[in-house]
């Protein structure tokens, strides 16, 4: 048998008692996308609340001659369009966030309070 990391999913967990919540936490869709697993949660958790997303691995087992089935077996949610361009913006929002980071470490290295930085 083989196992091999296909990449990464965004699951949505809501728990099985919509009512109280005494229920478990349970994955209820698989998304390609962290803004589709985000707007399938919108008030599927208990009392209308929004579910739980979590970004987890995925696998893919070898199954002899039958080839391979991904593990779980899950269901990938496609993204919409718009799904498609949030993403985009989140991926664009974490990069700026990276760069501003390094930014202000260089800032700093080269001698810049904390509070001169907040003047810029």
């Amino acid at each position: 048998m083989e196992i091999k990391k296909t990449g990464n999913v965004w699951v949505v967990f809501a728990n099985t008692d919509l009512n109280e919540g005494r229920g478990v936490q349970a994955p209820t869709y698989c998304c390609k996308l962290e803004a589709t697993a985000l707007r399938k949660a919108k008030g599927q958790d208990v009392q209308g609340n929004d579910a739980i997303v979590i970004e987890c691995p995925l696998f893919q087992v070898s199954h002899g001659d039958q080839g391979f089935l991904r593990y779980g077996p899950v269901y990938l949610v496609p993204p919409t369009v718009v799904d498609e361009e949030e993403q985009k913006e989140k991926t664009k929002e974490k990069e700026r966030e990276i760069k501003r980071i390094e930014v202000v470490k260089k800032a700093k290295e080269l001698g810049l309070t904390d509070e001169e930085l907040k003047l810029l």
